[in-house]
C-alpha cells in the first residue's frame, strides 16, 4: 500500500515538472520547448529593432554665431525622432582638424583662436537603439570681433552739472590686436544728442538724463554696443557775475551784488559767508552796505554767498581796505 502512494507522487511530481518547462504530449523534451521560446523572444526583440526609426538631426548652430577666442561655444541641435523616443546627442569639438573636446556636453570652453581657424562640430543622436548619421557643421574665425570691456565718462566721481563737458572714455581688447576706432551716440531723455566722443551740457537742465552707447570697430567688424548707465543732472548752484563797482554813500561803502543761475532759479537769497562787523547784505537785493569805524583801518577778507531753492550755493570773496577816505577793492577771487 505504500509503495503505490509513493508511485503516484512521484509520478504527479514528474507531470507537474514536465509542465512547467512547456512541454507537452507532443514534445516529451522540455529543453527544446524553452530554446523554441527563447528563439521566439529574440524574434520579437529583432522586429522591433527593424520597425524602430533612427532619429534625425535637422539643423545645427551656434551660440554665438562668431566664436570668441578663449570664450564659450554652444552646438544648437534641433533633432526628431519618428517614434517619438527620447533622444540623446553625442558631440566631437574640432579646431583645425584636431580633437579638442568630447562627450555629450553640447558647450565647450575654445582655445586661443588665431584669425583663419576652423571650429567645427560632429553631433550624433541616439535613441538608444539606432543612431542618426553624423551631422557636421563649422564656422571659421575669419575675423574676431573687438568687444568693450568697460565704459566710463569723465570727470569721475562728480556729480554732473549743467556746463560739464563729458567725455566717453572706452575700454576694449581685439582677440588680433587690431587698430580700433570708435562710434559714439549721445541721448539726452531719450533723443538722440551727438556723436562725438566729448559732449557739453550746457544746454541741459537739471533732471535731464543722458547717456553714450559707443561701438568698436576693427576695420572688418564691429563689437557688440556698450551702453553707460543713465546719468541724472543735479541742481547747478548760483553765481555771483562779478565784483560790482564800489560806491559811496555818505559814510557807508556799497556793493550791489547780481547772481545768476543756469536753471534759472528766481529765488536767489545773498548772505555773508565771512564779513566785518558793521558789515550787512539785503538778502533779496544784494544790495551791501558797510560803515567802516576808524578802528576798522586796514584789510578785511569778505566773502559774499548766494543759495537758490534747492539749498544749493556758491561763494565770492575779496579784500576791502580802509584807509581815512575810503575802500579801496584788489583782485577778487571767485570759491
Amino acid at each position: 500500500m505504500s509503495s503505490r502512494v509513493a508511485f503516484a507522487t512521484t509520478l504527479a511530481a514528474a507531470l507537474t515538472l514536465s509542465a512547467a518547462c512547456g512541454g507537452d504530449a507532443g514534445d516529451p523534451d522540455p529543453t527544446r520547448s524553452m530554446a523554441a521560446g527563447g528563439e521566439r523572444a529574440s524574434d520579437a526583440a529583432a522586429a522591433s529593432a527593424a520597425n524602430n526609426g533612427a532619429p534625425e538631426i535637422k539643423r545645427v548652430s551656434f551660440n554665438p554665431p562668431q566664436p570668441i577666442s578663449q570664450g564659450p561655444l554652444e552646438a544648437v541641435v534641433e533633432a526628431s525622432d519618428p517614434d517619438g523616443n527620447l533622444v540623446h546627442m553625442s558631440y566631437q569639438w574640432l579646431v583645425n582638424g584636431r580633437e579638442v573636446g568630447a562627450g555629450a556636453m553640447s558647450a565647450i570652453q575654445l582655445p586661443v583662436l588665431e584669425r583663419g581657424d576652423r571650429i567645427e562640430v560632429v553631433v550624433t543622436a541616439s535613441d538608444g537603439k539606432r543612431e542618426s548619421l553624423p551631422f557636421r557643421e563649422s564656422v571659421r574665425t575669419d575675423n574676431l570681433p573687438p568687444q568693450i570691456t568697460f565704459l566710463y565718462v569723465t570727470p569721475q566721481n562728480k556729480k554732473i552739472r549743467r556746463g560739464d563737458v563729458l567725455t566717453a572714455v572706452p575700454e576694449a581688447i581685439d582677440p588680433e590686436g587690431d587698430h580700433l576706432e570708435y562710434a559714439y551716440r549721445w541721448s539726452v531723455n531719450g533723443a538722440d544728442a551727438g556723436e562725438e566722443r566729448q559732449f557739453d551740457t550746457k544746454s541741459l537742465h537739471r533732471g535731464d538724463k543722458l547717456t553714450v552707447e559707443v561701438v568698436a570697430n576693427d576695420g572688418d567688424s564691429e563689437s557688440a554696443p556698450r551702453k553707460l548707465d543713465e546719468i541724472e543732472l543735479i541742481n547747478s548752484a548760483p553765481t555771483i557775475k562779478q565784483l560790482p563797482e564800489l560806491k559811496h554813500q555818505g559814510s557807508a561803502l556799497t556793493y550791489q551784488f547780481e547772481a545768476e543761475d543756469a536753471e534759472g532759479d528766481r529765488n536767489l537769497r545773498f548772505f555773508l559767508a565771512d564779513a566785518p562787523e558793521g558789515m550787512e547784505i539785503d538778502s533779496f537785493s544784494g544790495l551791501l552796505t558797510w560803515r567802516p569805524g576808524p578802528e576798522q583801518a586796514g584789510k578785511h577778507l569778505v566773502k559774499v554767498g548766494v543759495k537758490d531753492s534747492e539749498g544749493d550755493a556758491s561763494q565770492f570773496e575779496w579784500e576791502v581796505t580802509v584807509n581815512a577816505t575810503a575802500a579801496t577793492p584788489p583782485a577778487a577771487r571767485d570759491e
